[in-house]
């Protein structure tokens, strides 16, 4: 196993008790990060949910507990893998005061991150919002580092509490053995095995979880046996103080099962944490040898070696289970005034000789570079060379789309990628680069189409080019245009991306002339122009993903891109008329504002071609460049008496039907059932 990020200690300075033999302690180079993150999570427990009194978290002096468990955890992971686990801990403190409504919404809250990457804050009624508040700053955190091992660790989180919330608390064991596997469930494969594998970066294939879980057994026996030896005298203590007649820990047991007294329970509990660490460094040295086991499982099963020796020092040295144990300095300084926004971190002389020492910073969300004062300019030639690619040109030119891109949306192109990805088995990196592409040449048509279409609101926001003017709009959105195609030449699909764009542009413009002039299309012509200007996204997104597929399909996707481009459309029409968030979102009856000839007013007008009206409202939106509020109310009337909302709502219904066929068709040539796609599918029914 290679080392990067950690130092292997000496062993005369600590004392195993014989608990971990033939494995090393290492501990993290970069501790402070785990003090952050920890700190943080504290800091925003009592912020948003409760002050908890005589808190005793997961850091410590000497050992904090992520650093010397996971010693090489991505050092851009240790700050909200710490956060994240301090969270957990915090919860698990409470646990016992929360209603089971309570438990049930935190798990709704999660499973809601692993599918959509979006929590909402606002619809919760029995939970403190706090709590979601903090899961979702642990998955924002999360999804920009890793979004496939940030949405494992929500699921796998999810699991454990829908598992928890089944558990019964006061279950008596008899023995040991029906002891460990029901505990394994709290330490093991619900929460510390997706924290583990986001920390290493690593991905354990379905196919493999079982497999993985077999492996590991006698590690995570190791450490429960650990924790329960040296956090007793603490349990027990909390135990009499909230009068618990039961007491979940396996010295109880231990006692009952042999007949023995503590001391007796203890010196049990010890030989088994030898035996089952023994057993599991056998199985790491036949993982090496078993060439069926993927790679990331023979890291993940190799890097678990170190979280039983790091538990086992930080079992008994924490302040959490030692009340006479106090935190260093450093951690006391930033409990009592907060965390800095920005840290630098210590040239890292504790590494081992033949790796470099890192020197890096790390910023907190809200730090911010100061521009240097006149004097610290550079004032040679070559220093003004090299600052020729500051990066205030970029921020300038990119800060409308950076504007509209932190705007709430619901993210469908996003769910369309990873649904496709199931299938085509697309590399991680580049459905990253699939997704950036696409939101960013997306972005950049919002950026056009407001601003053509006069368009005061975007997404219940201001308009870009309401506050940047339209002329740094419209260069924003053709530098993100290009940047786009620049980034899929990287790919090797220019034609495609050509294609497919020039296409979206011609849907554009049919648009727009038909506004212009005031010329209501026909049916045909209007589905013409939404394969071109919607369809198209959905089939870029289907060519880019089938052109980077690692496996060989023959299915054809168009039918379904362009019936999805259809659908959106048509649903984005209706909503616009009858939506109480629509309105919310981009003003009352927007699309009349702006003179479009959605599918409702096509219909109304081929239905009602005398209706004077409507005719002479059309005409006044024209002259005024916006329609009354009671000439939308009157106009949405005649659309009522025609039933153009009611034909519109049946087109959607049919073509909802019409996909869920398409999706049938393409599971029964693939081979396999798309959940994620059906999912996609349901969320877009009106």
């Amino acid at each position: 196993m290679e080392f990067r990020y950690s130092t292997k200690l000496d062993p005369s300075t600590y004392d195993t008790e014989g608990l971990c033999d033939g494995i090393d302690l290492r501990k993290h180079n970069f501790t402070f990060l785990e003090d952050r993150g920890a700190i943080r999570a504290q800091a925003d427990w009592t912020k948003y949910v409760s002050a908890v009194a005589d808190y005793r978290g997961t850091l410590g002096p000497e050992y904090s507990f992520i650093s010397v468990i996971i010693p090489e955890c991505l050092p851009d992971r240790l700050e909200i893998v710490a956060y994240a686990n301090e969270f957990g801990v915090l919860y698990d403190d409470v646990i016992e005061f929360l209603d089971q409504e309570q438990n049930d919404e935190l798990k709704q809250t999660l499973l809601e991150g692993a599918q959509s990457s979006v929590i909402t804050t606002n619809n919760s009624q029995t939970m403190q919002v706090g709590k979601r508040k903090i899961v979702s700053q642990i998955l924002l955190e999360m999804l920009a580092i890793d979004r496939d091992c940030a949405i494992n660790l929500m699921k796998t989180w999810a699991k454990f509490l829908e598992l928890g919330s089944s558990r019964q608390q006061d279950k008596t064991f008899r023995t040991l053995e029906e002891y460990l596997p029901y505990r394994m469930h709290d330490v093991g494969e619900m929460v510390s095995h997706g924290l583990l594998l986001f920390a290493l970066g690593l991905k354990i294939e379905e196919n493999e979880i079982g497999k993985c879980h077999e492996l590991t057994r006698f590690a995570f026996y190791a450490m429960i046996l650990q924790n329960d030896l040296y956090s007793w005298e603490k349990e027990y203590a909390e135990a009499e103080r909230h009068e618990h007649l039961h007491l979940m820990n396996a010295l109880g047991i231990l006692m009952r099962e042999h007949n023995t007294d503590l001391q007796g329970a203890q010196q049990i509990c010890r030989e088994l944490i030898k035996k089952y660490v023994a057993e599991y460094m056998q199985v790491i040295e036949n993982v090496k040898h078993d060439g069926s086991i993927s790679v990331d499982l023979c890291k993940y099963v190799e890097a678990l070696q170190y979280s039983i020796s790091g538990n086992l020092l930080w079992s008994k040295h924490c302040p959490r289970y030692h009340l006479e144990v106090s935190f260093n300095e450093a951690q006391l300084e930033w409990m009592h005034n907060g965390v800095p926004d920005t840290v630098l971190s210590p040239v890292a002389s504790s590494a081992s000789s033949d790796k470099p020492s890192p020197t890096w910073s790390l910023h907190s969300e809200s730090s911010r570079s100061d521009t240097p004062p006149f004097e610290e300019f550079p004032v040679t030639l070559e220093d003004l060379k090299l600052n020729l690619e500051l990066p205030m040109c970029t921020q300038i030119i990119e800060a409308p789309y950076q504007y509209i891109s932190s705007l709430p949306s619901k993210g469908i192109r996003d769910k369309f990628i990873d649904a496709l990805s199931y299938w085509f088995k697309v590399p991680p990196d580049v459905v990253e680069q699939i997704k950036a592409i696409t939101n960013r040449s997306h972005q950049a048509s919002l950026l056009l189409d407001d601003f053509q279409d006069s368009s005061p609101l975007r997404r219940g926001n201001p308009a870009a080019h309401t506050i940047f003017g339209a002329p740094q709009t419209i260069n924003s959105a053709g530098y993100c245009v290009v940047k786009a195609i620049a980034e899929i030449i990287t790919l090797g699909n220019v034609q495609i991306v050509i294609d497919k764009v020039l296409n979206i542009y011609k849907g554009q413009a049919l648009d727009l002339h038909w506004t212009f002039n005031g010329t209501c299309p026909t049916p045909a012509e209007y589905l013409q122009m939404i394969d071109c200007k919607t369809g198209a996204q959905f089939e870029l997104i289907a060519q880019l993903m089938l052109a980077n597929a690692t496996i060989s399909s023959e299915a054809n996707f168009s039918p379904l891109a362009t019936s999805l481009g259809r659908y959106f459309q048509i649903a984005d029409d209706y909503k616009n008329l009858v939506s109480a968030d629509y309105t919310k979102q981009k003003g009352f009856c927007e699309d009349l504002d702006e003179g479009k000839y959605s599918l409702p007013l096509i219909h109304l007008l081929r239905s009602q071609p005398e209706n004077l009206q409507i005719s002479n409202i059309l005409s006044m939106r024209r002259s005024e460049g916006k329609m009354m509020y009671e000439h939308k109310l009157l106009v949405l009337k005649h659309m009522k008496e025609a039933k153009s909302l009611e034909y519109t709502h049946s087109i959607l219904v049919n073509l909802h039907a019409h996909i869920g066929q398409q999706i049938h068709k393409l599971e029964e040539a693939l081979g396999e059932t798309n959940t994620e796609l059906r999912l996609l599918w349901e969320l877009l029914r009106v």
